[in-house]
């Protein structure tokens, strides 16, 4: 209920709410302070007290609103939550409950100033803990030079998607339906940013599919083609392999040896790559 409630123990709601008394009051206010605490979730702060009351002695239990961070309040033994209305409790239903989470917003206890700690207490409780007060100033500060000194929510698709344009391939999809978000990823976006960065620099590039892109950065890194691996690691037909393959030849950055089946294909050493881009050794 907003702003709490009361509870009176010892009147009698059949005959006008004629105080009848509490037998035991001092049993009674212990079995509730039991039931703030153990039969509900969050556990509720009570406040119990002794009433006289036409010679009968009440008990009277002030229950405090939970704060909007830790409502609803469901009771233990059948999980749910349940809204008081007239002379009824009634369960509240899913979007009632989604309602009450909506309001929760975010916790502020992180404002607060650690004492006796500095810069260095920083990175203690490692990468996955975050301060959301401090996320929240830092997200949008920039280094003189236009960095982010974190990650914004969000900049890492900016990011990922300029570092695939640079490299001539189709970006990820994004498909946005507001309450469901869907990211479609092609096999090449999970490629590493050093490879992307070679690739983006690699002379006679310009118009090559994305599977023949990837094959390049494949080669990099040692992988020999034939026409049956370029099909199974990429699904198209042999003429279609033949024909990628074989315009990399052309392109001059591949290099091919054999002939029909044993034909291979691999990266060509003397294909004009800037020395600091080059083949990794090893």
């Amino acid at each position: 209920m907003p702003g709490g409630g009361t509870i009176v123990l010892g009147l009698d709601e059949q005959d006008g709410f004629r105080a009848t008394g509490v037998y035991e009051p001092v049993e009674a206010q212990r079995r509730l302070a039991d039931q703030a605490r153990t039969a509900v979730t969050p556990p509720l702060q009570v406040t119990l007290e002794t009433a006289l009351t036409e010679g009968a002695t009440l008990v009277v239990a002030r229950v405090s609103e939970l704060p909007a961070r830790d409502q609803p309040c469901s009771v233990i033994a059948v999980g749910r939550a349940y809204l008081r209305s007239y002379d009824g409790d009634y369960a509240l239903s899913a979007q009632e409950q989604a309602a009450f989470v909506a309001e929760r917003g975010p916790p502020r206890f992180d404002r607060d100033a650690v004492s006796d700690t500095g810069l260095d207490d920083l990175d203690r409780a490692g990468g996955s803990a975050r301060n959301q007060s401090l996320y929240d100033i830092a997200k949008d500060i920039r280094t003189p030079d236009g960095r982010r000194i974190i990650e914004g929510i969000g900049t890492g698709i900016t990011a990922a998607r300029e570092a695939l344009h640079a490299a001539g391939m189709t970006p990820p999809h994004f498909l946005d339906a507001g309450v469901r978000f869907t990211a479609i990823v092609p096999r090449h976006a999970l490629l590493d940013p050093d490879d992307l960065q070679w690739l983006a620099a690699l002379p006679g590039t310009s118009g090559a599919s994305d599977a023949q892109r990837h094959a390049l950065v494949d080669m990099r890194h040692g992988v020999q083609f034939t026409n049956l691996t370029y099909r199974e690691r990429f699904p198209m037909d042999s003429t279609q392999a033949r024909a990628q393959l074989s315009d990399l030849v052309e392109r001059g950055v591949v290099e091919a040896r054999g002939e029909k089946r044993g034909r291979t294909y691999r990266l060509d050493p003397q294909a004009a790559v800037p020395l600091s881009l080059n083949p990794p050794v090893g």
